[in-house]
C-alpha cells in the first residue's frame, strides 16, 4: 500500500501530465480551453509544468474536460481512478 505522501505526489505527477496533455492538444487554442475552465493561458502552461492548479479550475477540468487522473498502487497491482463518472 502506498503512503499519503507517496499517493499525493503520484496525484501531482498525474495531474501535470493531464495538463500537459490538453495543452499540446490545444497549442494555439490555450486562451479559449483556459477561459472554458476559468483559467488563463499563461496559469495553464504553468499547470502543464507542474504547478498544482486552485482546487476550482481542478474541478472545472474534472467536469468540463471529464479529465481523468489515476494513481497507481504497483504493490497492489491496482489504479485509483479520480473523474466525472459516466455511469
Amino acid at each position: 500500500m502506498i503512503s499519503g505522501l507517496e499517493a499525493r505526489e503520484k496525484f501531482r505527477h498525474s495531474i501535470k501530465e493531464a495538463f500537459a496533455e490538453v495543452v499540446g492538444k490545444r497549442k494555439g487554442h490555450l486562451e479559449v480551453a483556459a477561459a472554458a475552465i476559468g483559467s488563463s493561458r499563461q496559469s495553464l502552461e504553468q499547470y502543464a509544468a507542474g504547478t498544482v492548479p486552485r482546487a476550482d479550475v481542478l474541478l472545472a477540468a474534472f467536469i468540463i474536460w471529464e479529465m481523468v487522473i489515476r494513481i497507481e498502487d504497483p504493490s497492489r497491482n491496482s489504479c485509483h481512478s479520480f473523474g466525472q463518472s459516466t455511469t
